[in-house]
């Protein structure tokens, strides 16, 4: 005579075991993906607000381009000389990540840069500013989508 009542207790427990392993993939991928965001977003805010921007370029989506240009030819002589007086550079943390599919908002913390937010000014170092930047999913790298002049945010 079987003992059906500890065969279905085995059962069950293969299916919570079953369902944690699930869980814990797919909490997995999202934790992976959320990183990979993070890293795109620090890269190029890090490259962007140190006025390296040309490398910021190879960050963002090709849509993006007109306003990095934009900014970059918007840098004059004195923005620079303010620039090389810094002893430190533009570092940038990111405090929130949000994502659904293939796109996703950061909110990017960037301190001691020089901000150069209007024309015919010299700009001004600023020891910290946040700023909201949209990522978008493109093969399987996350790229900034920048749509207007990036401007602090919060």
């Amino acid at each position: 005579m079987m003992n059906t009542r500890s065969n279905g207790r085995t059962h069950n427990w293969f299916g919570v075991v079953g369902l944690l392993i699930a869980l814990l993939l797919m909490g997995s991928c999202s934790y992976s993906e959320e990183r990979a965001i993070e890293q795109s977003a620090v890269s190029f805010a890090q490259k962007y607000f140190n006025l390296h921007y040309c490398q910021a370029l190879s960050e963002c989506t090709p849509e993006s381009e007109k306003w990095v240009r934009l900014k970059a030819s918007n840098i004059t002589q004195e923005d620079l000389d303010i620039l090389n007086t810094q002893a430190d550079s533009a570092t940038c943390t990111v405090e929130l990540v949000e994502f659904d599919g293939d796109s996703a908002t950061t909110i990017v913390e960037v301190c001691n840069f020089l901000n150069c937010d209007s024309i015919g000014k010299p700009g001004v170092v600023c020891s910290n500013a946040k700023f909201k930047l949209r990522l978008k999913k493109i093969g399987k790298q996350w790229k900034v989508d920048i749509q207007s002049p990036i401007k602090t945010s919060i």
